[in-house]
């Protein structure tokens, strides 16, 4: 899921990249990580939290959104 902030000529940019989804639909899931990016918080009613992974040798924060069973999560990439 990738977002392209208005007014920044195409250069301005955030994505959350292998996004994943357990107990949501993948249309949910892509709502979730667009709400994220435009607002730079989880969407209401969900919880979020960050955790470090390494990824063929490098470090990324994985964003990872939480409500009740539903899980949604993606590397963040800016």
């Amino acid at each position: 899921m990738s977002y392209t902030y208005p007014g920044t000529h195409g250069h301005g940019h955030g994505a959350l990249n292998n996004l994943t989804a357990v107990n949501v639909s993948c249309a949910r899931a892509r709502s979730v990580a667009k709400t994220f990016l435009i607002i730079h918080k989880a969407p209401e009613h969900w919880h979020a939290r960050t955790r470090m992974v390494v990824i063929d040798g490098s470090t990324v924060g994985e964003e990872i959104f939480t409500r009740g069973r539903a899980r949604v999560g993606g590397d963040l990439a800016n």
